[in-house]
């Protein structure tokens, strides 16, 4: 981001805003690499982590342009640059979540374990639902849509369920020896990472 372009804070605003969505993207990308390896697809363990260190470049250095900006702007201004500080926040943790899910997959690759076909089927739903919820907030975001915020809500509501439920199925497949114990540890620790990028 170029400071000199504080000199016209409407201007800085919308870049600001540009570089908000490039940081989004990079989450995005991360969240579906790391759960898609953790699949079983191919990919690279150190391009994910090279992605997340310039995710978190990106949100300090979009941080303390926001701050400079808050200094030239309007007090309607500053409304909106306080809430893009919450949204830089929020996709910074976003990035986090993904590093955990390739934490997993490292470690589940070390134990030589994965999970059974019955508990991937329900992985892929909530990683849709949660994708879902990537391209709406996106649209909303982008186009200022605050129509499909209720929308939102839904798919927020609907990922917590299927937490829930897969809790529960999850248990269910141990009582009937349908599942590893040793697992227990990894599913609901990757279904918890998956409702918190939701």
């Amino acid at each position: 981001i170029d400071s000199h372009l504080l000199i016209t804070p409407s201007v800085a605003g919308m870049q600001a805003k540009k570089e908000i969505i490039n940081m989004f993207e990079l989450a995005k990308d991360n969240y579906v690499k790391a759960f898609k390896m953790l699949m079983g697809a191919s990919g690279s363990v150190n391009e994910i982590n090279n992605t997340e260190d310039e995710i978190d470049y990106i949100n300090t250095a979009i941080a303390k342009f926001l701050i400079d900006l808050s200094s030239v702007s309007t007090q309607s201004q500053e409304v909106v640059i306080g809430s893009y500080l919450h949204v830089i926040n929020d996709i910074e943790r976003i990035g986090d979540h993904a590093t955990n899910i390739i934490k997993l997959y490292e470690q589940m690759k070390n134990d030589g374990v994965e999970f059974s076909q019955s508990a991937k089927a329900d992985l892929n739903k909530i990683y849709d639902n949660v994708l879902l919820m990537f391209e709406v907030s996106l649209d909303i975001f982008e186009n200022n849509d605050k129509s499909r915020l209720s929308y939102l809500d839904k798919l927020e509501e609907m990922t917590d369920n299927m937490k829930e439920d897969m809790s529960a199925k999850h248990f269910t497949r141990l009582m009937n020896d349908n599942c590893k114990l040793e697992l227990t540890a990894y599913y609901t620790t990757l279904i918890s990472n998956i409702e918190r990028v939701g």
